[in-house]
């Protein structure tokens, strides 16, 4: 820059003097000016990291904004963070997620303490076919309603069952109320309502996401049936809101009335993951169908349809060997989703399940 300057014959006015660099004895000054103020813009710097570096030990907050989770707050004339206990437990929800989904390349660097532990005790969960039941999560403020230094527990169970095993052999009586109480407020005198069911009334496993189908029987006919193959809502949110659904909203069915109650019940079917099929001709999709055991949901650009693993019973026809009842039930899958049942494409998926199922003889 200096020589820019010194090419163009260009002045450089500063508080004591008018400097030209054609002058030797001006550069040579300015020059020297310039190393001193160097010199002292490096101890500046260095005193104000050790300033900032003093302060952050002191439990002072040094941006001018705040992460997600917590808010700027002044404590003693010191600028320090407090949690926001509703985004911290988003934050919270994702680490949770990526565990009870034993998800191992979810993790990243800073996510929780003890990281390397914890992906070991993952990584060994999915190899031996283990999975991790979530059984609490607590913030230490809500213990000792300290907001300025928080850190998040969680406990899990390392169990051989499955989550969705897990609920159905000991919190399946927790669903079947809430199926109970989604069937019935609504036609209740003294209520008359959706039932909404609130988490915090909950085992911590029942919040998390599960994709459930709920069916309605009376006298053993079919009477409704809704459900999700996505997993978005926590399970008891799902069952909830299918149960009520089922029982109202079916468009096959008129509502159900409140005589029909003593001739109810009601099945529960706790999804798994979705895993999808690769096949190049319809013979090697059915050839991968296990009979009773496989859930099945077909895919081909805006036609979509969904069979339960309980709907293979009804293809069971005397005479029908084991690849008759896997062509009916795909023809008749197809109908559902409103293709011809020979139909057939490139671009056709299918998608396996499987199901934990609740049965409840009495509503």
């Amino acid at each position: 820059i200096l020589r820019a300057f010194a090419l163009h014959n260009t002045k450089i006015i500063t508080p004591g003097k008018v400097i030209n660099l054609e002058n030797e004895y001006d550069e040579e000054f300015f020059e020297y000016d310039l190393f001193v103020g160097r010199r002292e813009y490096k101890k500046i710097t260095a005193r104000l990291k050790r300033g900032k570096l003093q302060a952050v030990q002191e439990g002072s907050y040094q941006g001018s904004i705040a992460p997600y989770g917590y808010k700027k707050v002044v404590v003693n004339k010191t600028h320090t963070l407090e949690i926001v206990e509703e985004e911290a437990k988003i934050i919270d929800k994702k680490t949770f997620e990526v565990i009870n989904e034993l998800n191992l390349d979810g993790f990243k660097n800073g996510m929780c303490c003890g990281l390397i532990g914890l992906m070991g005790l993952t990584k060994f969960a999915k190899e031996h076919n283990f999975s991790l039941i979530p059984l609490d999560y607590k913030t230490s403020s809500s213990t000792n309603n300290d907001k300025t230094s928080v850190v998040g527990y969680g406990s899990w169970l390392l169990s051989e069952m499955g989550q969705a095993e897990f609920i159905k052999k000991y919190l399946k009586d927790n669903l079947f109320n809430i199926v109970k109480k989604s069937i019935t407020y609504p036609l209740c005198e003294n209520i008359k309502s959706k039932f909404t069911p609130k988490l915090e009334n909950y085992p911590l496993i029942l919040s998390m996401p599960f994709a459930t189908f709920v069916t309605i029987y009376k006298k053993e006919h079919l009477r409704g049936c809704i459900g999700s193959i996505i997993p978005y809502n926590s399970i008891v949110e799902d069952v909830a809101n299918n149960a009520y659904n089922a029982s109202y909203k079916d468009p096959r069915f008129y509502p159900l009335e409140k005589e029909e109650f003593s001739d109810i019940k009601f099945e529960i079917s706790i999804l798994t993951p979705l895993t999808k099929l690769e096949f190049n001709t319809q013979e090697e999709l059915l050839d991968r169908l296990k009979i009773d055991i496989d859930g099945l949901i077909i895919q081909d650009k805006n036609y979509q349809a969904v069979y339960l693993p309980q709907v293979w019973e009804h293809f069971k026809i005397d005479g029908f060997n084991d690849k008759d009842i896997k062509l009916q039930f795909l023809q008749s899958l197809k109908e559902k989703a409103g293709l011809n049942k020979d139909y057939f494409s490139q671009s056709f998926e299918a998608y396996i399940f499987h199901v934990e199922k609740l049965y409840s003889s009495l509503l």
